[in-house]
C-alpha cells in the first residue's frame, strides 16, 4: 500500500511538471522542468546521412500509437524501422545557468553493440538569444562502451536564456552614462543654435560667432586668476616701505630695490 502511494505521489508531481515523469523526483528537477515549460509538447526534427530523428519535449516524438511514450525516435531512410531512442516517461533533467538537459531513458536494446544495454538519448537544450524557434542538431551516438551507451542531441532556444542576466549588449545605461550623453547634447545644441543665431542674424564672424563670448572671456579671466592664486609658490606680496630719517619713500623705478620688491612675481606659473 505504501508502494503504490508513493508511486501516485510520484506520478502527481510528475504531470504538475509537464508529460515527463522523472525516474527520481526532486524539487530540482522539477524547477529544471519548469525552465523548458515554453518548450513542452513541442516536437523537433534533424536528419542525417543514414537516418531521420525525432524529437518530442516531453511528448511523444512520432505520431505512432505505437511509440507514444517515445521521446526521442530514430527512423531509418527506407524500409528500415523505426527505433526508440528514449522514452519521456523515465527522464532525467539537469541544468545550470543558461541550459538544461533531458535524459530520456529505456529505449530499444542494441542488438550487437554496448552489450545489448537499452538505449538513452540526451538532449542539451542551450541558451540563443537570436533563437526564437528551436533548431534541433544531432551531435553524436556514443556505442563504443559496454553499457551506458547514447545519443546526444542539442537544442538552441531563447526560452532558456536567463533574462536577469541578459547579455552585455542589452543591459541598460548606467547613470554616469546618461548624466555624459545628457551634458554633451545639451552643449551640442547650445553651440550648434547660438554659432548660428550669431552667424545668420547678428551677422558675426570669426570669435565673435561664439555665443556669450564676453562671458566665457570674463570665466576663463576668474579661473586663470584662482589658479594663480592657488599655486602661487610665495605670498609676501605684503608692500615694503623704505623708512628714512624724512619718512616713507617708495623706490625708484628702475632702482636695485624695485627689482628686489617685485622679483616675488618669478614664482608665477607660466600662463
Amino acid at each position: 500500500m505504501k508502494q503504490f502511494y508513493a508511486y501516485f505521489v510520484l506520478m502527481l508531481a510528475a504531470r504538475a511538471a509537464g508529460d515527463c515523469t522523472l525516474t527520481v523526483s526532486s524539487q530540482t528537477q522539477q524547477e529544471f522542468l519548469n525552465n523548458i515549460k515554453t518548450l513542452q509538447g513541442k516536437r523537433l526534427s534533424a536528419d542525417t546521412q543514414k537516418y531521420n530523428f525525432s524529437i518530442g519535449i516531453c511528448t511523444s516524438a512520432v505520431t505512432d500509437k505505437a511509440m507514444e511514450k517515445a521521446g526521442a525516435v530514430q527512423m531509418g531512410k527506407g524500409n528500415k524501422e523505426n527505433v526508440t531512442l528514449g522514452r519521456f516517461t523515465m527522464t532525467e533533467v539537469k541544468g545550470g545557468h543558461n541550459w538544461v538537459m533531458l535524459s530520456y531513458k529505456g529505449g530499444a536494446h542494441y542488438r550487437h553493440h554496448c552489450n545489448n544495454s537499452s538505449r538513452e538519448a540526451h538532449i542539451m537544450i542551450i541558451c540563443d538569444q537570436h533563437q526564437t524557434e528551436p533548431v534541433l542538431t544531432v551531435l553524436d551516438e556514443n556505442r563504443d562502451k559496454d553499457t551506458n551507451c547514447y545519443y546526444l542531441f542539442e537544442i538552441s532556444s531563447s526560452e532558456v536564456c536567463n533574462n536577469e542576466q541578459a547579455p552585455s549588449d542589452s543591459q541598460g545605461l548606467s547613470g554616469g552614462s546618461i548624466f555624459v550623453i545628457i551634458f554633451f547634447t545639451v552643449v551640442g545644441i547650445y553651440l550648434l543654435v547660438g554659432i548660428s543665431y550669431q552667424r545668420f542674424v547678428m551677422g558675426a564672424r570669426g570669435m565673435e560667432q561664439m555665443p556669450n563670448l564676453s562671458f566665457w572671456q570674463s570665466l576663463g579671466n576668474l579661473i586663470a586668476d584662482g589658479c594663480e592664486w592657488a599655486f602661487r609658490s610665495h605670498r609676501n606680496a605684503e608692500y615694503r616701505h623704505y623708512e628714512s630719517p624724512g619718512g616713507s619713500v617708495p623706490p625708484a623705478a628702475g632702482t636695485e630695490e624695485e627689482d628686489k620688491l617685485y622679483d616675488q612675481d618669478d614664482h608665477l606659473l607660466p600662463m
